[in-house]
């Protein structure tokens, strides 16, 4: 905790704050943060207190101060204070030590990132499987379907329409199984990328619900 004049001198900083920079509390008196602090540092918190200072509002921003044990990300509040005319008189900061935290959201978007990257690896596993296995599978059933029908045409014999519903129901499965594999993991991903493959999409959601859409990225 702390509070500057409006020229951004200290007029007063708590025992915390006072370990984190190292000094006694007269020594930090009077100074600005470019005596107390890191130049690239004292510029952060200048900039940050001059937009407090401008604006005469408060502000919630991230900080970062160098310790002994490395960089340490803070969340300050900070918040003009006044005069009983209304002139600003100052500016007090309250400042939170958010390191760990900050820490830990990183591990948990690598975490969350590594789960997306094995999901997305089994898509296209499961999607390879449905589209060379079960896909080989169906082909080579219509091939003997097709067969069967053209047998039972050529010698007369009946059954020659159910020959023809099974064409078509495996026709129709063989389409089921490609469009699912391709929902799963649309080639058009790996082989031109993203915005290829959500133009493609599009038009896959077009084609096959009559809805007109138009893709902008």
């Amino acid at each position: 905790i702390y509070i500057k004049d409006h020229q951004g001198r200290s007029m007063l900083v708590n025992s915390r704050f006072k370990e984190i920079l190292g000094v006694q509390s007269e020594a930090a008196r009077g100074r600005t943060d470019l005596d107390l602090l890191p130049g690239v540092v004292a510029q952060q918190f200048q900039a940050n207190d001059q937009r407090v200072l401008a604006d005469g509002t408060s502000l919630h921003v991230e900080e970062q101060i160098p310790q002994t044990d490395g960089l340490h990300t803070y969340l300050s509040i900070k918040f003009p204070i006044y005069e009983e005319s209304g002139r600003i008189r100052g500016i007090c900061g309250i400042a939170s030590d958010i390191t760990a935290v900050k820490k830990a959201q990183e591990q948990l978007r690598r975490l969350s990132g590594s789960i997306m990257a094995n999901q997305e690896k089994e898509r296209a596993a499961i999607a390879r499987e449905l589209h060379d296995e079960l896909g080989q599978v169906l082909t080579a059933l219509r091939m003997d379907a097709v067969w069967l029908q053209s047998m039972l045409k050529r010698e007369g014999l009946p059954g020659k329409e159910r020959a023809a519903a099974m064409c078509d129901l495996i026709d129709t499965t063989i389409e089921s199984v490609r469009s699912l594999a391709i929902r799963l993991r649309p080639g058009v991903l790996d082989d031109l990328g993203l915005v290829d493959a959500l133009e493609w999409y599009t038009s896959e959601f077009e084609r096959r619900f009559q809805i007109p859409c138009v893709f902008t990225h």
